[in-house]
């Protein structure tokens, strides 16, 4: 390299990273779908960015009752418009099916329609004793929620001419009730496989993306399902999330019943946790309500610079009506709906707005006073800041710790709260390094402490106007003259 005489300078990267930010209003769902339809595996999360995404790899039917993740990919997609969304279907087919009797059908148009519940693999076609191919004398596909059996050119069902053919075959069968134990999972110690909510864990290595809502429409309102959503709200032991359930809609007909399930029942009442009652109506169709809340709150975040500052109460649901499992209107007035709200449990209320969600409260309220706890947009402030931090602060692991190290931490750190504060997500915030907090043995062992104070506003849930009688203006008003 040639020599250089003078005076020169070089630009190098600014020493303050800027943050790796944890996007927030990312939902994950368990439940179940007719992954039968596209070849799927049950227990493995699915990461769609779009509705024919989700579709194409988990299947879809307009049986909402039975497959309750296609109710989320209708909700998130085609209602709110929010992306992306993990699901996790807990059904598998091949222990879930029974045998369906052999019956003759007629070929109208070389087609055959079967239910959607139909597995492809396990249909036979016959004639007498004649047993066809599939794909030589006839192809097997789904469509608009059917099985399609389609004869083919040159195969030997045409060629005979017939009008007919027997058809036997295996349909997935199941009641939601059966799968409860599915959806809960575990993690199997000899095969080293997780399943059902334990997949939680396995969300960010999968996807790429930090869920921070967790719902299971159809398994939520059942206590030990609800219990197990609240203690996975901290996973991969070190991510926070929130999981919105539901209470059960059968059983508690009434407001005051809502209540009182949530009062007895001890898993009802975590801090990361948001419940829902009744279900939400849209025309014909019925949502859990935990499914429409999710995906409002995704949409208030992606309003809101995809932070969770905000709170989803007060916004227009896509709903109509709010009802009862069995189909019963629920309509509340202002003192009903605000009964729920001051005890923990979001609700619909038809107001000025429309259907709006109404509820600002975790479950934890009002056992639990502290704000950090007990409001949602403060709870899931608390998440994003600490999900942020640990993934911003990864590439740090594991080099020298030297004062110049830990001042470069605050500093990115203050950087960066300081920018959600002047944004208005947050009154105030700070980093800081306590040496009594740091103890030497700890600093020698490669463990460093950094406090985060921080206030994010709480939401504001009372507007008092004094009205008062002002009898000046009757005074000037005569005093005038006319």
């Amino acid at each position: 390299m040639e020599r250089f005489y003078g005076v020169r300078a070089t630009e190098q990267p600014t020493t303050v990273a800027v943050p790796s930010i944890a996007r927030s209003g990312i939902t994950i769902a368990f439940g179940t779908a007719p992954i039968h339809q596209v070849d799927g595996k049950p227990n493995t999360i699915v990461t769609a960015y779009s509705y024919d995404e989700a579709v194409s790899a988990l299947g879809y039917s307009d049986d909402w009752e039975k497959y309750t993740l296609c109710e989320v990919m209708y909700s998130h997609f085609r209602l709110y418009g929010v992306a992306p969304l993990l699901l996790v279907n807990v059904l598998d087919p091949e222990a879930h099916q029974k045998a369906v009797d052999e019956q003759e059908y007629t070929i109208e148009n070389w087609q055959i329609k079967l239910t959607g519940d139909t597995i492809a693999s396990s249909i036979v076609v016959t004639s007498g004793d004649t047993t066809f191919t599939a794909g030589t004398d006839y192809d097997v596909f789904y469509s608009d929620g059917n099985c399609i059996i389609e004869t083919l050119a040159g195969g030997a069902i045409e060629a005979a001419e017939l009008t007919a053919v027997t058809v036997s075959y295996s349909a997935v069968s199941f009641d939601l009730s059966e799968l409860v134990d599915d959806v809960i999972g575990g993690y199997n110690v000899r095969t080293g496989i997780s399943t059902g909510i334990e997949l939680m864990d396995a969300a960010y290595s999968a996807s790429g993306v930090l869920p921070d809502i967790m719902i299971a429409p159809g398994f939520s309102q059942y206590p030990e399902v609800a219990a197990v959503m609240a203690a996975k709200t901290m996973y991969s032991t070190i991510f926070r999330a929130c999981c919105v359930c539901d209470l059960d809609t059968e059983s508690t007909t009434s407001y005051q019943d809502a209540v009182k399930l949530k009062e007895n029942s001890a898993s009802f009442k975590n801090k990361k946790q948001i419940l829902c009652w009744p279900k939400l109506k849209l025309e014909d169709l019925v949502f859990h309500y935990s499914t429409q809340l999710a995906g409002q709150m995704c949409a208030v975040d992606s309003d809101n610079d995809n932070i969770p500052s905000d709170v989803a109460s007060n916004r227009t649901l896509q709903a109509d009506g709010a009802v009862l499992a069995d189909g019963t209107e629920v309509l509340l007035d202002l003192t009903q709906a605000n009964y729920l709200r001051g005890n923990g449990i979001v609700t619909a209320y038809n107001f000025v707005n429309g259907f709006t969600s109404w509820g600002v409260y975790n479950a934890c309220w009002p056992k639990n006073a502290d704000p950090k706890d007990m409001f949602i947009s403060i709870s899931r402030m608390f998440g994003y800041i600490a999900n942020t931090a640990i993934v911003t602060l990864w590439k740090k692991i594991d080099q020298k710790l030297t004062p110049r190290y830990v001042e470069s931490i605050v500093d990115e750190l203050n950087m960066w709260i300081n920018t959600l504060t002047s944004a208005g997500h947050l009154h105030g915030a700070r980093c800081e390094y306590r040496a009594n907090e740091n103890p030497l043995e700890d600093i020698m062992n490669g463990i460093v402490r950094l406090h985060i104070y921080m206030a994010p506003p709480t939401p504001g849930q009372e507007i008092d106007l004094l009205l008062e009688y002002d009898a000046s203006y009757v005074t000037a008003a005569f005093s005038s003259g006319s």
